[in-house]
């Protein structure tokens, strides 16, 4: 059995925006390549890797207690986007962080702006 964490119900939330992917696929073979387990996930509806890599939604399997996937992988693009950078620069630097720190290439038509809210 698989359970989801991240997403709200009537618990305290946070919003998010991110310029990343939802494409199942690279999902995967991300959060395979990274290695996150429950043990390093928060608990707080996402975990950030070294390079700021946002990982949202975690779906745990119960029964190896590991995470096999995330609904959403991007960069937090708020403050990006204050800072006067594009929503073509963030976008670079994301495919560039993905290729260079999990060795995956990801199509630029696979990247959006991707938002919603997450537990606290």
């Amino acid at each position: 059995m698989k359970i989801r964490q991240g997403f709200v119900s009537n618990s305290s939330s946070s919003s998010f925006l991110i310029i990343g992917i939802e494409n199942d696929y690279l999902l995967k073979e991300i959060t395979e390549k990274a290695g996150l387990t429950k043990e390093n996930y928060y608990g707080d509806g996402e975990y950030k890797d070294d390079n700021d890599i946002i990982f949202v939604g975690a779906i745990i399997n119960t029964y190896t207690k590991k995470i096999e996937d995330f609904e959403y992988i991007g960069i937090e693009a708020k403050q990006l986007l204050k800072q006067g950078k594009t929503f073509d620069e963030v976008k670079k630097d994301f495919i560039k962080k993905i290729k260079t720190n999990y060795g995956i290439d990801i199509p630029e038509k696979e990247i959006d702006i991707l938002y919603g809210e997450i537990e606290r």
